[in-house]
């Protein structure tokens, strides 16, 4: 008799994009890491600007092409790159003077949708093949025109525009921000409230999810889907159900008006502590944690393709 010993299912066949940011002490010519699912290999992406950056942010793509955003050491200009989906090679690179601190990005029809965090608005370019046209402002919270809420992740939900946002602090530091939130832009309503610093609003399977990234939590619109070892922020879901969560560094919070508070910005005070990394939940409910630790500190988005 011959015994056939079945093997353990292969990981999926696709990369990772993790856009990697806040590297100001130590700018490089790139901030776009892919990652190799299946070989667990990774490599620096080429985005075409050639000269240094500081942060890395937004992902978004479509069937032909990857979107990201960097923001340059000179200037702190923010930049578009178009890549090929297949081949990551640069399609185009494209100046948004209108933006500062570009945060997320999300493609809505034939513009890309991106959040200038710094002015508080979100601006809509429209997309004329691998070029851009001219920005217009879709919205924003208030007419400061300062960074006064914070509005940092974008999605499209049923063809509606979505944002998180941290809320108005009442001091100096963010940690201060207790009432952030997820926003349907399209409809002018708040559609979840009471956040702590949330980013990365997504939809996978007819659900709202987004980070709590303060509480180092991935919630849905019920609550808590899960507890992770930094500050969350970045997420995608793989096609075979397989989801990714992006945890960064971060300071413990020496003073909280929150309690549960565990994460704060680390460009603040207090010890360091948290991981940079990407988790893998498996459908089965494993976890696997693919350390960036050599790459960086802290994740700002994650993109499948």
């Amino acid at each position: 008799m011959v015994c056939s010993v079945s093997s353990p299912p292969a990981r999926a066949k696709h990369r990772l994009l993790v856009s990697i940011c806040n590297v100001a002490a130590n700018p490089r010519p790139t901030c776009l890491l892919a990652l190799d699912l299946a070989t667990g290999r990774r490599r620096w992406v080429d985005v075409g600007i050639g000269e240094p950056l500081v942060t890395g942010t937004g992902l978004t793509a479509d069937d032909g092409n990857v979107y990201h955003v960097s923001v340059t050491e000179m200037g702190f200009a923010t930049k578009l790159t178009v890549l090929d989906r297949k081949t990551l090679a640069v399609r185009a690179v494209h100046a948004l003077p209108e933006v500062a601190d570009a945060h997320s990005i999300v493609l809505m029809g034939n513009e890309v949708c991106v959040a200038s965090t710094e002015t508080d608005e979100i601006l809509a370019y429209p997309l004329r093949g691998d070029d851009v046209g001219p920005g217009r402002v879709l919205w924003a919270p208030t007419d400061s025109h300062t960074d006064t809420h914070h509005v940092n992740s974008l999605a499209v939900v049923d063809a509606e525009l979505f944002c998180s946002a941290f809320g108005p602090r009442s001091g100096e530091s963010w940690s201060t921000a207790t009432n952030g939130y997820v926003r349907n832009v399209s409809s002018g309503h708040n559609v979840i409230e009471g956040l702590r610093q949330p980013h990365t609003v997504a939809r996978h399977d007819e659900r709202l999810y987004f980070c709590n990234s303060m509480l180092g939590t991935l919630n849905d619109a019920d609550g808590v889907a899960g507890f992770f070892s930094g500050y969350t922020r970045g997420l995608a879901f793989a096609p075979n159900g397989t989801i990714y969560v992006g945890t960064s560094l971060a300071r413990r919070p020496m003073v909280s008006p929150v309690e549960g508070d565990l994460f704060a910005n680390p460009s603040g005070e207090g010890q360091l502590h948290g991981r940079c990394s990407v988790v893998e939940i498996a459908p089965s409910g494993m976890r696997t944690e693919i350390g960036l630790a050599p790459m960086g500190t802290e994740v700002y988005d994650l993109l499948i393709v």
